[in-house]
């Protein structure tokens, strides 16, 4: 009984490090799990270098320090431009962490070190703080480093499950309440639903908690269905 016992453990051990070495590095994840519109719009965003290039005129054209700063305004202007972009990619990456449409794999360093990788629960991206460049991602006295994810919905392999105790069954609750307290509240601007569904929670939006207007009009929409137009 307890080589079997044994065994299993072994062979879970297994599938988890195959779905960690099939997963996408976070630090790439909010590119590769992006919308084809995010895609397409991140590959003709051109950065600062690349706007700078393509912006240089004649000098002999115009007058010199105006050329130069115009295309120097022009390379900043893009990107700032590309930064929004990314940023608005990777706030889509945590709140589908967030929601459990995506799950990532992380070598856990604290409070206690793992040797393999370790499944990150859906609520621990609730106030997370991730650094792109490094893979990290920490939260109240934890720390995972090489996080990668991949799609649980994608992949041939069974995926651990995830416990559904986070702020998105929260949320939804929220969303449901506040709809039978108010039979208009899914046809309100959605700045406003947003707002009522943050304070019902009693939460504030931090980047990357599930609390965007974004994420929730998601949840406004995926529970109460689209705006109801009276005849």
């Amino acid at each position: 009984m307890l080589n079997l016992l044994l065994e299993l453990g072994q062979m879970a051990q297994k599938s988890k490090l195959d779905l960690y070495d099939n997963a996408v590095p976070i630090n790439e994840a909010w590119e590769t799990f992006a919308t084809p519109e995010q895609r397409t719009a991140f590959a003709d965003a051109k950065g600062f270098p690349e706007t700078l290039e393509s912006s240089a005129q004649p000098a002999a054209a115009r007058n010199v320090v105006m050329a130069m700063l115009e295309t120097f305004n022009a390379a900043m202007s893009a990107k700032r431009s590309r930064d929004a972009l990314i940023s608005e990619m990777q706030d889509c990456l945590l709140d589908a962490l967030f929601n459990s449409d995506l799950v990532a794999l992380g070598i856990r360093q604290r409070p206690s070190k793992s040797h393999y990788p370790a499944e990150i629960a859906s609520d621990f991206f609730d106030f997370a703080e991730t650094n792109w460049a490094q893979s990290t991602v920490q939260s109240e006295g934890k720390l995972y480093s090489n996080v990668r994810v991949y799609d649980p919905h994608a992949t041939t392999m069974a995926a651990p499950p995830v416990p559904d105790k986070g702020s998105k069954s929260a949320i939804d609750r929220a969303i449901k309440e506040l709809d039978l307290e108010n039979p208009e509240f899914s046809n309100l601007p959605r700045k406003i639903s947003c707002k009522m569904v943050r304070d019902k929670i009693g939460k504030s939006e931090i980047r990357g908690n599930g609390l965007s207007d974004q994420n929730l009009a998601k949840r406004i929409v995926a529970i109460c269905g689209v705006r109801r137009i009276a005849i």
